[in-house]
């Protein structure tokens, strides 16, 4: 009994350790939504994203401006602040690959989905644990973001990557997208 006893508790620290293990030789949920993203939806589409001053957080999917959008915002920054326009400068420079109209948003200065709808957002990137973290008070405009993307009929949820768990790295990252309404022009995507 003893022998077993040990056995058991030798056992279930190795496997929850092969997990993590596991865990670590995949790609986290961040570079997997990149990829599906960069798969399916076009270049160029207005996406609404948690972003900083200049780019996409890295707590949330890595996708980068296209170079049209990057000179609107390298083109703002001249005026405002130009340190942050040469900085921009440099990345636009090694620019490659797949760009998006991005709108950067804090989640402390959220708006509502009608706000970004008016905007022509097509497509909404979140991470559902920052949204709708209990460190924000009940009733935030980024709790009640998430709510209304959720709920709202002309959004979609087109795909969820699962996150922080022991099988993968990563936060839960969810890609929402604008469904046209009977009678809208149809979408350029």
């Amino acid at each position: 009994l003893v022998t077993y006893a040990l056995a058991v508790l030798l056992l279930v620290p190795v496997k929850e350790e092969s997990a993590v293990a596991y865990a670590l030789t995949q790609p986290d949920s961040r570079t997997q939504a990149k990829e599906w993203f960069e798969a399916n939806v076009p270049a160029g589409s207005k996406v609404l994203i948690e972003g900083g001053k200049i780019s996409a957080v890295r707590e949330t999917i890595p996708l980068q401006d296209s170079r049209e959008a990057m000179l609107r915002r390298i083109e703002y920054f001249r005026r405002v602040e130009p340190k942050q326009a040469r900085y921009l400068e440099l990345e636009l420079a090694v620019h490659q690959g797949v760009g998006y109209d991005l709108q950067l948003v804090r989640l402390e200065s959220m708006e509502s989905l009608d706000f970004y709808l008016a905007q022509g957002i097509e497509y909404f990137v979140v991470r559902p644990d920052a949204f709708l973290s209990d460190k924000r008070r009940d009733g935030s405009a980024s709790a009640q973001f998430v709510a209304d993307l959720r709920t709202d009929p002309r959004v979609t949820i087109l795909k969820r990557f699962e996150g922080d768990s022991p099988t993968q790295i990563g936060p839960t990252v969810e890609i929402y997208r604008l469904i046209q309404m009977p009678g809208d022009a149809p979408s350029k995507s």
